[in-house]
């Protein structure tokens, strides 16, 4: 026994020893084993004999030591994740704060950084080859974060796919930037699960104190949108939490966030339309459904809380919403006794990587008893690129049920031509920038013009969108457009107008008579 262990308890038999009752509490002790080996905890009570006999006393000793190792491992494995043994974000977050609070005390303290991980495309794998290897897939990479870490790092399993690292030696925002591209080197190697070699790559935000906040609230709110930047931006790369100090959340945004998801709840988003027209007769040929928010103060387009939505994840929950709410407007129309025009829904960069879209479409095409052809996704060029192997799946499904495919904003994206060759896709969008600009820049007009011969030449039509002027309308037909849509021809319309438009048979012809009849190259209808 050490020592002072030794000593309290001989002085507690002696007091003991003096008094009839010995009030002497229950005495923790150390027991010294050998070298290598765990010390014993033991727990001494001092009794009185049952006959009391002078100088005679009950001495007990119970080992405790498998309880309190119990004990310690039940708190640890409340401060740590079962599937990745590393710490988990409460446990995270006290060490944060009180690393954190030099900084807060003053502004000189020691240089922190936080870096944000999240596993790009990390619910593929869970998609396709189970939970169950997703979780190894995890566990490996969090062997791979923690085999990587120095000693003056902490990391931590955030939650899901995401990870969170401290560094309490930080340096300079420039080294921390370098250690967070040193730790996407360390996620890119493949994993080698279920006959499998998975590539793998991290979106990374490094927030630094006190330079981006001097609190863990703050600095974990930098942390986490700069991380957003980076996957928004493609994936696999480091966003920096910016150059400014953190501004203090602002109450009246962070009302409007949770608004918001009341809103997609409540289902209180609505569709208005706007039609697109063959540039040869002005027929009708299709309608974009676009988003609309009605408020107190009237209709909010999606540049006021779309930002919002992407933000704080609802931007699939919304996703959903609309293409149930547009499939459902097709049924009511053929209810109607009206004969709809296709309908247009725009897709999300996320959506794109979501592999529960194919099904979500099918059920409820089935459900509303509408026809496949009646609906057309839209993907953006630059959502095309992000992972077009994974994309070109996903479309293939949707357009083996029927389900036509757009490729909007083309121009924008710097796709490649080979991607595009083998891209499922049954119509390239212009992107308005372009068409709004032809008639002033000799540089917009050529890419219009390029971009209609890419289109036909893949034997697909081509639709420009943005026409504001008779003028623009004339140079598109000219150069061979297929279809058209802007304000000049049409506005977004309520289900009901744009119901009363059809019926009444209108078109555009009017506009396009009005062109001259240059000759344009074949068009594909």
């Amino acid at each position: 026994m050490p020592e002072l262990d030794r000593r309290i308890l001989l002085q507690a038999l002696d007091d003991s020893r003096h008094q009839s009752a010995p009030l002497t509490p229950d005495l923790p002790l150390r027991l010294a084993r050998g070298p290598g080996q765990a010390d014993r905890s033991l727990l001494a009570s001092i009794q009185p004999l049952p006959v009391p006999r002078d100088d005679q006393l009950v001495l007990v000793l119970t080992d405790l030591s498998e309880v309190m190792s119990a004990r310690r491992q039940i708190e640890h494995d409340r401060q740590h994740d079962r599937l990745t043994g590393l710490p988990e974000r409460r446990l995270f977050i006290e060490q944060l704060a009180q690393q954190l609070g030099p900084v807060a005390d003053d502004g000189d303290g020691p240089a922190l950084a936080l870096l944000f991980i999240d596993i790009d495309r990390f619910a593929r794998i869970g998609d396709h080859l189970g939970h169950a290897q997703a979780d190894e897939v995890l566990q490996r990479l969090a062997r791979r974060l923690q085999d990587s870490c120095h000693r003056s790092e902490l990391l931590a399993r955030w939650g899901g796919d995401q990870f969170v690292m401290l560094l309490r030696q930080a340096g300079d925002p420039d080294a921390a930037l370098a250690r967070a591209r040193e730790l996407l080197q360390r996620v890119s190697p493949d994993i080698e699960v279920g006959g499998l070699a998975l590539g793998l790559g991290a979106s990374i935000g490094v927030a630094c104190a006190p330079r981006d906040g001097r609190d863990a609230d703050t600095l974990l709110m930098r942390a986490r949108t700069a991380m957003g930047r980076a996957k928004t931006a493609g994936g696999h790369r480091v966003a920096s939490g910016g150059a400014d100090p953190a501004p203090p959340p602002d109450p009246r945004q962070l009302g409007l966030e949770t608004r918001l998801r009341q809103a997609i709840e409540d289902d209180e988003f609505v569709l208005h339309y706007q039609l697109q027209f063959a540039l040869d007769d002005g027929r009708p040929v299709g309608a974009e459904a676009l988003l609309r928010w009605p408020r107190e103060d009237g209709q909010w387009l999606p540049g006021r809380f779309i930002g919002l939505i992407d933000e704080g994840g609802m931007t699939v929950a919304l996703g959903e919403r609309v293409i149930v709410q547009a499939i459902a407007q097709l049924r009511r129309w053929r209810e109607a006794g009206l004969a709809p025009v296709p309908v247009s829904v725009n897709i999300s960069p996320r959506q794109c990587l979501d592999d529960r879209l194919p099904e979500l479409v099918a059920e409820r095409l089935a459900q509303e008893q509408v026809p496949a052809a009646l609906l057309k996704i839209e993907i953006t060029e630059s959502a095309a690129m992000h992972d077009p192997q994974h994309l070109r799946g996903l479309l293939e499904r949707l357009r083996a049920m029927g389900v036509q495919i757009a490729l909007d904003d083309f121009g924008t994206g710097y796709s490649s031509l080979a991607h595009l060759r083998d891209m499922p896709v049954d119509q390239i969008k212009i992107d308005p920038g372009f068409v709004g600009s032809m008639e002033q820049h000799a540089g917009s007009r050529a890419i219009v013009e390029a971009t209609i011969a890419l289109a036909h030449g893949l034997k697909v039509p081509v639709v420009a969108e943005g026409v504001e002027s008779a003028r623009q309308l004339e140079l598109l037909r000219s150069l061979g457009c297929d279809q058209v849509q802007g304000f000049l021809l049409a506005h977004p319309l309520p289900p009901d107008a744009l119901a009363e438009r059809l019926r009444d048979g209108s078109s555009a012809s009017d506009h396009i008579s009005r062109c001259s009849p240059a000759l344009s190259p074949p068009r594909i209808t």
